[in-house]
């Protein structure tokens, strides 16, 4: 072999590998570079911008806030107003009067009890104009004023005077004395308007133009009679009343009644 065809020496200071063993092992850095690529950017926070530190990741903390100063702001509202309506109660029950006296006056009462039941309204409303009552002596009387059937009181009598007119024997003793109870029941605040509408409604009907919304329908017919008597019956049995005849109380007496009642010192 000539000095031509024999390899170069290597350069001082090389090493070659040994032909014994594979590529040398490289060792992994300390610490790699986090990857700032886009991709990788976009990745981590979902909108391409890279959360700081400390900057919240959620609107939770602003809606619980938000939804507890809309509460403190509701309560502090309700309560002003409730406030206001009950100083104003005196103003309110005058002007509740001042519709409510043209339908005692349109009632089908009878002319005294009807005279009387006016005069006990224009005094407590002429009571209320001159500041004589405080806004809880208002609101107590008028509280028992709207739950008395004041114009029903006549459409009963109605009802009473067909039965005796039309019935006989005990289905007329039957029908006065159901009624009678229901009468009863109401006297002593057992019943309300709404049981006695409940009681009238198979013999009246829808009249828009009416003041009570509604009329006693003439001439009246024995089967829807028959139905207020058993309706009027069973208010009697929800009063725990006995199964007799009552006297019937006037509808003024008891206005009184209420009246005293409402401004007598609790």
């Amino acid at each position: 072999m000539t000095t031509e065809d024999q390899p170069a020496p290597d350069p001082p200071g090389t090493s070659q590998p040994s032909p014994s063993h594979g590529p040398p092992e490289q060792t992994p850095p300390e610490h790699e570079p986090p990857d700032q690529s886009p991709t990788a950017r976009q990745t981590s926070t979902g909108n391409g911008n890279v959360p700081e530190e400390g900057e919240p990741t959620s609107c939770l903390p602003a809606i619980v806030a938000a939804t507890l100063l809309m509460g403190i702001l509701a309560f502090v509202t309700c309560g002003v107003t409730t406030w206001i309506l009950f100083q104003n109660r005196p103003a309110i029950a005058i002007r509740t009067l001042d519709g409510y006296v043209p339908v005692v006056q349109q009632s089908r009462l009878a002319p005294e009890e009807k005279a009387e039941v006016i005069e006990q309204l224009e005094d407590v409303r002429q009571r209320l104009e001159a500041g004589a009552l405080t806004p809880t002596e208002a609101s107590a009387v008028m509280e028992r004023l709207v739950r008395l059937p004041i114009p029903q009181w006549g459409e009963l009598a109605v009802v009473e005077s067909y039965i005796m007119a039309k019935w006989e024997g005990s289905q007329r003793d039957a029908g006065l004395k159901e009624l009678s109870r229901l009468r009863r029941a109401v006297q002593i605040d057992l019943a309300t308007v709404v049981d006695v509408n409940h009681v009238l409604d198979p013999v009246t009907t829808e009249d828009l133009a009416s003041p009570l919304g509604r009329t006693l329908d003439e001439p009246l017919a024995d089967a829807e009679v028959l139905d207020v008597v058993e309706r009027a019956g069973l208010i009697g049995d929800r009063a725990d009343l006995d199964d007799r005849l009552f006297e019937i109380a006037s509808i003024d007496d008891i206005l009184r009644q209420r009246i005293t009642d409402a401004l007598s010192p609790q």
